[in-house]
């Protein structure tokens, strides 16, 4: 799928921006504003991660989660969770943030930087300094509004282990939310949930046990709309969607590797390829031989100049992250990277399974 940033999950949070009076680069949803503008006591977005349109449209009619999804928007590019998860939270594109992908290498430490658990993807011992994580930091949508308003209480609810001692399940996250509510006059929240994307990477994404999954979050979904106030406004999403997948192991491949300046980056989907002086032939030719029928190869100039990490100021981190070369798989193949790291499912690439998400909206006062 082509990149298309006004139709993307961006523009949701800049739709929440917007709506409390902050300033936003990017354009706004019109379903989401015009449902904002019946001036919610209470709003509650909801982050189902790895919930794809894929799962939306093989549930039955009677599925909550099917019955109010009012739009279908895309991901972000690379369409994981790293990038993803930090546009919903922060309003930024990934060329904003410079948050691209599940381990990005990082100069001048020089470490393949795994962005959520603070290590080295290759080297989980290696230490990684201070300066590293300082480039990873941005502030929050819901920050932004908790400053600019007295009257607005804000809160980010993650699960245990993401955040000692959160919730389990969707619905104890939704008791996390009922409390803080409670607590204060006017909220927003940002729920997140890690299922059903832990559930698909393990089994598939049309596995029984995703299924399972699936069930449970539309039922906790199903019970907070119909016992919440009428006061509030319930909406969901997803960071991107996943398709099943079967792996190639890129390492056992000595020709390729011999014109390897470092290791590969970011994503298994999504690959970046740091490529010797004086190789830069040798590598794509190998790499197309080989790989072409699977992946699509991009210079870093083209990925930078045809807008697939979206618009906005470039962040420092980008270029030292993407390499010379992106690989973006066009089939069900990935690439193993490491030992001991096969997937039933996964994401990061461009196709319609990984890129539309659904946006679901339980409006009590009705959609405007």
């Amino acid at each position: 799928m082509l990149m298309d940033y006004t139709r993307s999950i961006v523009t949701l949070p800049a739709t929440l921006l917007k709506h409390f009076g902050l300033p936003t680069l990017h354009p706004v949803n019109p379903v989401f504003a015009r449902t904002l503008a019946h001036d919610y006591t209470h709003v509650v977005f909801v982050v189902l991660d790895g919930l794809g349109m894929n799962l939306i449209e093989a549930m039955d009619d009677g599925f909550w989660l099917k019955q109010h999804t009012v739009d279908t928007l895309q991901s972000t590019f690379p369409s994981t969770t790293v990038a993803a998860t930090t546009s919903l939270l922060t309003g930024m594109t990934p060329l904003e943030s410079g948050h691209i992908g599940w381990f990005q290498y990082v100069q001048p430490e020089a470490t393949h930087y795994t962005v959520f658990l603070k290590k080295d993807y290759y080297d989980p011992a290696k230490y990684i300094p201070p300066s590293v994580h300082a480039k990873f930091t941005h502030e929050r949508v819901l920050d932004r509004i908790d400053d600019e308003h007295d009257n607005i209480a804000t809160a980010h609810l993650f699960p245990d282990p993401i955040e000692g001692g959160g919730h389990v399940t969707l619905d104890q996250g939704f008791e996390r939310v009922k409390a803080f509510q409670t607590a204060h006059a006017r909220t927003v929240v940002y729920l997140y949930s890690t299922e059903p994307d832990l559930t698909e990477h393990a089994h598939g994404v049309h596995s029984a046990e995703t299924r399972t999954v699936i069930k449970h979050l539309d039922a906790a979904m199903r019970h907070f709309a119909e016992t919440m106030d009428r006061e509030c406004l319930l909406v969901a999403t997803a960071d991107h969607g996943l398709t099943d997948v079967t792996p190639i192991n890129l390492m056992q491949d000595h020709a390729l590797c011999n014109t390897f300046l470092r290791p590969p980056a970011v994503e298994p989907r999504a690959t970046a390829f740091f490529v010797k002086p004086g190789r830069h032939e040798a590598f794509t030719t190998r790499f197309n031989a080989c790989y072409g029928d699977d992946f699509t190869l991009y210079t870093a100039a083209y990925v930078l100049e045809s807008g697939m990490l979206g618009y906005g100021e470039k962040h420092p981190l980008v270029d030292d992250t993407i390499g010379d070369f992106m690989a973006v798989a066009k089939s069900n193949k990935y690439f193993e990277l490491v030992s001991g790291t096969a997937f039933k499912a996964h994401h990061a690439a461009t196709t319609p399974d990984e890129m539309r998400v659904p946006f679901i909206v339980y409006a009590p006062k009705g959609l405007m």
